[in-house]
């Protein structure tokens, strides 16, 4: 190769031979690089995850817009297993939801409001938070909200075999209605069961405490049964002693009004009476008085009616006051047997109804109902 000097003389470049040292270390250059090609395509390691949870998601959202949504929530819920995000979540309860999942999408719809991130701002944050919490609470609707309070804190907590935490836990669990078991266990302590009857649209509380190993004892707990009903009789319901109070007091009320109107009635078909010939109403003598009798039928008719109406009212509210009476003082068991542990009592849901009667030749009300 030659090259002109700014004089304009010709020069020659004779590229010296290369040694083996230098040819050596070229070699391993040209050889790492090839080594480190797969590390410059590839995707890091972490990322690969990431790829195949944003994949998932892709499908379960394509699956929801067919109306595929058994195919929606496979999609979705493996996306879930991978990486946890709100929009998975929220993607997820939603077609929870929609299979009757409900217990599962309390879960997840909490999940968005709880990790809803603060990049999301303006009318789609207003739009993502009033979709969350109308799926919430109708996903809230169908089950049953049970806060456990377990001790000592830090026992395991499962729920039909399955384990969902450690004492104590953030929030209520979300049960599905039915039959389910309560189990908490921790080193050193008696393993403690509860079973209980969940149902639909109720808040309830669990209590367990574990006792030591070697103690005598295996721990107690109280709350709903297997049976549904509080463990222990708290005593009568407020609710129902002032309804049937009220129904009691009603009825005589208006058992007295009506019979104060039969009488105003009967005192004018007195009256009546007394203002016409004897037999002044019957037969042929009736046209000299067309307008006096027909008033006084008018008044005996309205004080029968009057009459029935008010001893049937009296009647009813004197049933329910001694009912809502025996219901308040009736004997109940305190729930301890001896040994400070609860019995479970099942108590029957009380219902009254009064229903009007009112036929050609009665008029009155009919009242039913347990307690």
């Amino acid at each position: 190769m030659a090259e002109e000097s700014a004089t304009g003389h010709a020069l020659r470049y004779s590229p010296r031979p290369m040694n083996l040292p230098t040819l050596q270390t070229s070699r391993a250059c040209v050889a790492a690089l090839l080594l480190s090609l797969p590390l410059l395509v590839a995707p890091p390691a972490q990322a690969q995850p990431a790829v195949e949870a944003a994949t998932l998601f892709r499908q379960g959202k394509e699956a929801y817009r067919s109306g595929r949504y058994p195919d929606a929530y496979d999609a979705y819920k493996r996306a879930w297993d991978i990486q946890r995000g709100y929009d998975i979540a929220g993607n997820l309860g939603n077609v929870e939801v929609k299979l009757g999942r409900y217990g599962d999408a309390v879960g997840h719809l909490q999940f968005v409001l709880d990790h809803l991130p603060p990049s999301i701002k303006g009318a789609k944050r207003d739009r993502v938070l009033r979709r969350t919490q109308e799926l919430l609470q109708t996903a809230k609707s169908h089950v049953a909200m049970v806060t456990l309070d377990v001790t000592p804190a830090g026992a395991t907590i499962s729920l039909d075999s399955h384990v969902i935490g450690t004492a104590p836990l953030a929030g209520p669990v979300a049960l599905d209605p039915g039959q389910h078991t309560l189990r908490a266990t921790m080193a050193g302590h008696t393993p403690l069961e509860h079973p209980l009857y969940a149902r639909e649209n109720t808040r309830e509380t669990v209590s367990m405490t574990m006792a030591l190993v070697g103690n005598g004892g295996g721990g107690t707990s109280s709350g709903p049964t297997a049976g549904g009903a509080e463990a222990v009789d708290s005593g009568p319901s407020t609710a129902i002693v002032v309804t049937g109070t009220a129904i009691a007091v009603v009825g005589v009320g208006l058992g007295a009004v009506f019979l104060g109107v039969a009488a105003s009635n009967d005192a004018d078909a007195t009256a009546l009476t007394d203002s016409l010939p004897e037999g002044g109403c019957a037969g042929d003598k009736r046209a000299a008085h067309i307008q006096a009798c027909s008033d006084l039928d008018s008044a005996v008719d309205n004080t029968r009616t009057f009459t029935g109406l008010g001893a049937g009212f009296m009647i009813a509210g004197g049933l329910v006051g001694g009912a809502t009476l025996a219901y308040a003082l009736w004997p109940r068991d305190s729930g301890d047997d001896g040994d400070g542990a609860g019995k479970a009592t099942a108590l029957a849901p009380a219902a009254v109804r009064v229903s009007p009667i009112v036929t050609p030749g009665f008029a009155g009300v009919s009242v039913s109902g347990t307690f």
